[in-house]
């Protein structure tokens, strides 16, 4: 109540002194030009203005208040729902799409493919090749506040090589770090070789040498996740996901979008953009017709899609493309199909298929053909590899030698993709028909249900997927989805000869016997012929015009931290 009479008697204050000043001057003579008026010069109580002769400045309304700038979203479609939002749980796309911006690792890698600092500000190798020594940033925090040390790296690292959490990342990028072996199966609780000498000094001692674990310390999975934010020995997090990187959780709203704010306190300074949201949208056409709407800001299409957006005077200019570090293939499981076992038939059916035909007339070459399984510009890949040319009649031959000749007592199979993909399963299926002889049919399936399939490895015949760089090695496809013992051997495939050339091959420390021997295991991937390589996929985005700095290289879109919106 107080406050509002000092606030009255200020206002009618300030109402007599507009008064004042618009009463006649006194004559010099009448009074000394200080001497206050005398009261009959005052006003009439009549003569006082009213309040709309106030000038508009003197009393701002509250509407005159700018108002403070709406926060500036990008909408990124996703296919399916993440696995999960801890780095190195899943070794997955779409994990390492968003990882890339709500964590941090060690080291980075910049748009020419080169390892770079990043929590990590410089690095040593020892002579022997056995020790890795850290120096951290001291300024780095997670987004729960708390400074990231050294010790964060040493529990990571041994949360993701625990059994118990079932980590893809874990054993297989550190698996020669000493005391791994014994860690993993239970004789010690600590990793001998993961070790904090001081809060900004972590190192890593090998049992043996690994020349590519450079190579994957600097992947989006080896980020580093704060101890109380998660459940011991449980690939869960207590309450919601936390980083280090350039932007933190806000919500994830499963099959729906998951949302990141930018970290003002991020160490390389904050994002340009105030949110992203990653928005869950399976429907390759509902996608594209929401970006037409403006609800999505960039979009990855197919190749199916490139024939509309061509034709479209707006999306045409919209359209952008760059090398992809991505392998397309078909996967010929033998744990299904016991027949794949025989490499007649494997190598029978890479004839049988006319790969080229389908990339250029149905694909509309959103992909390049794939003539082995590591991508062009991969600095390891076979130069002018060569592969399997479309040949029905030496398809056939390899099946009548397999013992299925013509088709005859050959198992019924099944096709499976997902919708983007179906004309292609279609004609791929017709062509087996047509060139071996054999019933396929083609089964659709949403992508995170093909995905399940994929690692349960026990429910799929012949599926399509692909397998994206998150490293530029051979090693991504040529160990993670051919080697005996790999998680992500889709196809059960098994061959002790192989296995020893790609042991041989991980061991090599001299960098040109370490190319030679890898390429000698591509040779031997091509001959044996597990999988079906299909195409050395495209990045094709279709990117709004306000949206500026989004770039892609071999292995994914580049981190948004720099990519802003300019309307």
């Amino acid at each position: 109540m107080k406050r509002n009479v000092l606030l009255a008697i200020a206002l009618v204050a300030m109402l007599i002194g507009v008064v004042a000043c618009a009463a006649p001057t006194p004559a010099p003579t009448a009074a000394p030009p200080t001497a206050a008026p005398k009261p009959t010069d005052a006003p009439k109580p009549t003569d006082a203005p009213k309040p709309t002769a106030v000038p508009a400045t003197a009393v701002p309304k509250p509407t005159d208040v700018p108002k403070p700038a709406a926060p500036t979203v990008l909408r990124f479609r996703l296919t399916r729902d993440p696995r999960t939002l801890e780095p190195g749980l899943f070794l997955e796309l779409i994990t390492g799409y968003i990882a890339k911006d709500l964590h941090a690792g060690l080291l980075r890698y910049n748009e020419k493919m080169e390892i770079v600092p990043f929590i990590a500000k410089e690095w040593t190798v020892s002579a022997d090749g056995l020790t890795y020594t850290f120096k951290l940033r001291d300024d780095v925090k997670f987004h729960n506040g708390r400074k990231v040390v050294a010790d964060d790296f040493v529990y990571t690292f041994t949360r993701i090589l625990n059994p118990k959490v079932k980590a893809a990342a874990g054993p297989a990028n550190l698996a020669k770090v000493k005391g791994v072996k014994d860690f993993i199966d239970g004789k010690v609780t600590v990793v001998e070789g993961l070790q904090a000498t001081d809060a900004t000094t972590f190192k890593i001692v090998m049992a043996q040498p690994d020349p590519a674990l450079i190579l994957r310390l600097a992947t989006n999975f080896m980020a580093v996740v704060p101890k109380e934010a998660v459940i011991d020995g449980e690939a869960k997090w207590k309450d919601k996901p936390v980083g280090a990187g350039a932007f933190k959780y806000v919500d994830w709203q499963p099959n729906v979008k998951v949302v990141l704010e930018a970290n003002p306190d991020y160490f390389l300074g904050k994002p340009k953009v105030d949110r992203i949201e990653y928005l869950t949208v399976p429907d390759a056409a509902t996608a594209l017709a929401q970006y037409q709407k403006g609800e999505i800001d960039i979009l990855g299409v197919t190749g199916a899609q490139l024939a509309q957006i061509e034709r479209d005077a707006t999306m045409s200019k919209e359209l952008a493309q760059w090398s992809r570090g991505q392998l397309t293939f078909f996967v010929l499981n033998e744990k299904r199909v016991p027949a794949f076992k025989d490499k007649n038939v494997r190598q029978a059916f890479n004839y049988a298929i006319n790969r080229k035909d389908l990339i250029e007339k149905v694909l509309r070459n959103d992909r390049n053909l794939a003539t082995g399984y590591v991508p062009v510009g991969i600095s390891e890949a076979i130069p002018n590899e060569v592969g399997y040319a479309y040949d029905p009649a030496k398809a056939k031959d390899l099946m009548a030698k397999a013992g299925f000749a013509d088709g005859k007592g050959f198992p019924k199979i099944e096709f499976v993709t997902t919708a983007d993909e179906q004309t292609v399963a279609e004609a791929i299926t017709a062509q087996l028909k047509a060139n071996l002889g054999i019933d396929v049919a083609v089964r659709i399936g949403e992508s995170g249900d093909v995905l399940n399939g994929l690692w349960a490895k026990d429910k799929w015949d012949i599926v399509s997927w692909g397998w994206s760089a998150d490293r530029p090695a051979s090693e991504v496809w040529l160990f993670e989805l051919l080697y005996s013992k790999a998680e992500s051997n889709f196809a059960s495939y098994a061959n002790p000869e192989y296995d020893k050339l790609v042991d041989k091959a991980l061991a090599e420390t001299d960098p040109a016997k370490r190319l030679a021997a890898w390429r000698d295991v591509a040779k031997m991937a091509s001959d044996e012929a597990p999988l079906i390589p299909f195409g050395f996929a495209k990045h094709l985005f279709l990117v709004k015009p306000s949206v500026k700095g989004f770039a892609a290289d071999l292995l994914g879109p580049r981190r948004f931290e720099t990519v802003e919106i300019v309307k």
